[in-house]
């Protein structure tokens, strides 16, 4: 949620928002997802996101 956020955030156009109504999916796949391991990080959904963008 925080990457969301902080993405949103730092959008040209955005540095007078006030507010971010982040949503963001779940889904059980335990197979597919170690949660204990928990690696995707704030930091990685940012990225991850940038680059899916094309910046």
């Amino acid at each position: 949620m925080d990457a969301v956020i902080q993405y949103t955030l730092n959008q040209e156009g955005n540095e007078e928002i006030r507010s971010v109504n982040a949503v963001v999916g779940e889904t059980n796949d335990g197979y597919l997802n170690d949660i204990r391991s928990q690696l995707s990080t704030d930091f990685r959904c940012y990225f991850c996101n940038r680059k899916c963008n094309g910046k």
